[in-house]
């Protein structure tokens, strides 16, 4: 094992040079760190009060546990957010973009006691995620004890993974759609495309990262998004115009049962 991470480490160092040797091996140390305290934040979400308010749920993912589940969100956006779902208490979920898992931990005590959540990761690229493999227990874990949650590594675009969405829903249809995957203006549209027919009407469709910002962070959401809000009579939750990034884009969902 260590003779294999040795070789990969020069491969590194020869291929792609001292940098992104640096950045990588600070990224695996790292992932390391973090698995250590696994058995800790298992037992931690264990034991959470499962009646406790949206404030002490923000808490526990913003600082308890921040090093693990840190939502890449901004508070006060998410917590309207989770206000707004709150209110429908959604009993089929779909989050496109799964990252350090920690939208879905507040999606899964927003949403009804015996909810289907479903995660879907896109493993590589310039939006992908690609977690390791032991956060799949720590995922499994926010589950309370009557949900399902489904993980999938996969190109949400492919129709494969629409076919496996539809499989796990049946005769449902989905109460809340988060997409927060593929930021690229094709991938998020494909998303929406892709997606939205699944959602019930009166369902609630979120897109993040709607405010303008770096092209790493936002890639081409803020674009997709200026452009289906007036069609859509969308609502934007954003502290702050100029904080280069973030920002929740929530449309109430037209489509309806064929």
């Amino acid at each position: 094992m260590g003779k294999n991470i040795a070789s990969r480490a020069i491969e590194i160092l020869k291929e792609e040079g001292m940098k992104e040797f640096l950045r990588k091996t600070l990224a695996y140390m790292v992932r390391r760190a973090e698995f250590l305290i696994l058995p800790y934040a298992l037992l931690k979400i264990k034991h959470l009060d499962r009646d406790c308010s949206l404030n002490e749920l923000l808490d526990f993912v913003f600082n308890d546990l921040a090093s693990l589940i840190k939502p890449s969100q901004i508070r006060s956006e998410i917590s309207e957010l989770l206000n707004i779902v709150g209110e429908i208490k959604p009993r089929v979920i779909l989050e496109i973009g799964t990252a350090k898992g920690g939208t879905m931990f507040l999606f899964s005590r927003t949403a009804s006691k015996d909810a289907t959540i479903i995660s879907a990761d896109l493993p590589r690229g310039m939006f992908g995620g690609g977690y390791s493999n032991w956060r799949k227990s720590l995922y499994k874990s926010f589950a309370l004890s009557s949900q399902k949650i489904y993980l999938f590594r996969m190109d949400s675009h492919k129709k494969e993974s629409l076919e496996q969405v539809r499989a796990i829903l049946g005769e449902e249809r989905l109460d809340f759609l988060f997409v927060d995957g593929d930021h690229s203006y094709e991938g998020v549209k494909k998303d929406f495309e892709m997606y939205s027919p699944l959602v019930r009407q009166g369902g609630i469709v979120a897109f993040h990262d709607i405010v303008p910002g770096p092209t790493e962070n936002v890639g081409e959401v803020p674009q997709f998004w200026r452009e289906i809000k007036e069609f859509y009579g969308g609502k934007e939750v954003v502290e702050d115009w100029e904080q280069g990034g973030y920002g929740i884009g929530i449309i109430i969902s037209k489509v309806k049962k064929q």
